[in-house]
């Protein structure tokens, strides 16, 4: 794949990830979250967000690859590793929430009413 394929697939992806982030944002405020398909669904777009933009970082820095140096890759890499670890927790919140609210069903309302006061 050229560079130029390269930015602008990446482009893309960091765009359609923002735009993702945004609509998750925005069911998180509007949506009641105590019905657990409803969670999932925002959890959801926040995940497909988070792979999208870590595609998009990675064009990002290919297509910058001889200009940015050391510098560079280290906050290439910051980024890159930060966003995994978001991505590890989206994907729990979509993948073992369930199971974890029928192995545990106090425990996600303890946290909320513990955080509430």
């Amino acid at each position: 794949m050229t560079s130029s394929k390269l930015l602008r697939w990446g482009g893309l992806a960091a765009l359609v990830g923002g735009v993702l982030f945004i609509v998750a944002v925005f069911l998180i405020l509007t949506v009641d979250l105590s019905s657990y398909g409803e969670a999932v669904t925002t959890a959801t777009f926040t995940l497909h967000a988070t792979v999208l933009l870590l595609l998009g970082l990675v064009g990002l820095y290919v297509s910058q690859l001889e200009r940015v140096g050391i510098l560079g890759f280290v906050g290439f890499l910051v980024a890159f590793i930060g966003t995994a670890f978001a991505l590890g927790l989206n994907w729990a919140e979509v993948f073992f929430a369930h199971t974890l609210a029928e192995v545990a069903p106090n425990c996600s309302t303890r946290v909320r009413r513990e955080g509430s006061r």
